[in-house]
């Protein structure tokens, strides 16, 4: 027999049609007596009360803590919560760190008011934390999901690549390209220019190219030898990680690398950036972009590589881009690395070409040659 007072525990799965009266009656049953359920169903869900006085500060502080995210990642994060809330909360903008989750509904947010693409942005950074939190019984249901499903009017932008997009074969790329290169070459110093040519070839990420240079230099002393490479880290290196993004380092690469040191010692590298924006926002604004030599490299080595024996994985594979499942990458391990060695000499030897780097080029021809040799004997 079990005591009258004494509490028991019931779990599992259970099917039990009500009405929606009925099912509300229930549900206040349950909870005068502080029984907590969850009924799991795309409509309806209650959770359990222990999060009902959670703040939008300790909510999001869980989702950094439970997915690991870097400190820029994690800044990016608060700033979208921090344009959103901010211009809902009543008390300021100081105020929307103490706001309680619980207290968020459609109705709260369809306050806020979409006005442009880095709006609708802001708002879908917003909806991945709740989403997460849905998915984690802290909320019953995400109300950004419903209010960003029925904006349509503002797409994503993508970052300016001096139209690639339109480029139909590699004679427009080289006219494109070359264009941009006389145009900036005057208005930034040599160095700065060298310090570009070297990012349009690497096609990383602008830190990424930054991460190169210190890791070459903390690595060869001396002229490296045909394969070698660094490991760097990238935007999908998780926090606390060791790098895990090999690129290789060729010898007219390495030569490219000790010049740009020479730029790094009278200049620090925020100092090279904020140089390099000041100069694109005010010359090349909806053009072109740091970021943009990714999208550049992508498109154009199609039409440097048309014919050849490059995979699809490999061009990815060239810019970070993950292309494997989660589960197929725990197996296949390769990074095509001397596929890659191919197809950066081949669209440095374009690069080059572009920004009038004719003493680079006969380097690049140097090294092809041992490149090949070594192949062959293979």
């Amino acid at each position: 027999m079990v005591d009258d007072k004494k509490r028991i525990l019931i779990s599992g799965t259970f099917s039990i049609e009500l009405t929606k009266d009925e099912l509300v009656e229930f549900l206040e049953f349950l909870n005068k007596r502080k029984i907590h359920v969850v009924l799991n169903n795309r409509n309806i869900m209650q959770v359990d009360d222990k999060y009902d006085d959670l703040t939008l500060k300790d909510a999001i502080n869980m989702y950094f803590k439970e997915k690991n995210l870097k400190k820029w990642t994690i800044r990016n994060y608060i700033s979208s919560f921090r344009a959103v809330f901010s211009k809902l909360c009543e008390n300021g903008m100081d105020n929307w760190r103490s706001l309680k989750v619980k207290s968020i509904d459609y109705e709260f947010i369809s306050r806020f008011r979409i006005q442009s693409s880095t709006d609708y942005q802001y708002c879908y950074s917003v909806n991945i934390v709740f989403s997460w939190m849905e998915r984690m019984e802290i909320i019953s249901n995400n109300p950004f999901s419903k209010y960003l499903s029925q904006i349509t009017r503002f797409k994503h932008t993508v970052r300016p690549a001096l139209n690639c997009d339109e480029w139909i074969d590699r004679h427009q790329a080289k006219e494109e390209i070359s264009y941009f290169f006389s145009r900036i070459r005057g208005m930034i110093k040599p160095e700065l220019y060298y310090f570009l040519v070297l990012h349009f070839i690497l096609a990383t990420r602008i830190t990424e190219t930054l991460n190169y240079i210190d890791a070459v230099k903390t690595q060869y002393r001396k002229k490296p030898e045909i394969t070698d490479g660094v490991y760097i880290k990238t935007k999908c290196t998780r926090q606390g990680d060791a790098a895990d993004f090999r690129i290789p380092v060729p010898s007219f690469i390495y030569e490219m690398v000790l010049n740009c040191s020479v730029l790094f010692m009278r200049y620090r590298p925020g100092t090279v950036l904020a140089l390099f924006r000041k100069t694109l926002v005010k010359n090349f604004k909806n053009e072109f972009c740091l970021h943009g030599t990714r999208a550049i490299f992508r498109t154009t080595i199609d039409f440097l590589t048309e014919g050849e024996n490059f995979t699809d994985d490999a061009k990815e594979c060239y810019i970070n881009h993950k292309v494997d499942s989660y589960v197929k990458s725990r197996y296949h391990r390769n990074d095509y690395f001397m596929e890659r060695i191919r197809m950066m000499c081949i669209y440095a030897g374009f690069i080059y070409e572009c920004a009038g780097f004719t003493k680079e080029i006969k380097k690049l021809r140097s090294f092809e040659s041992d490149f090949f040799k070594r192949e062959n004997k293979v």
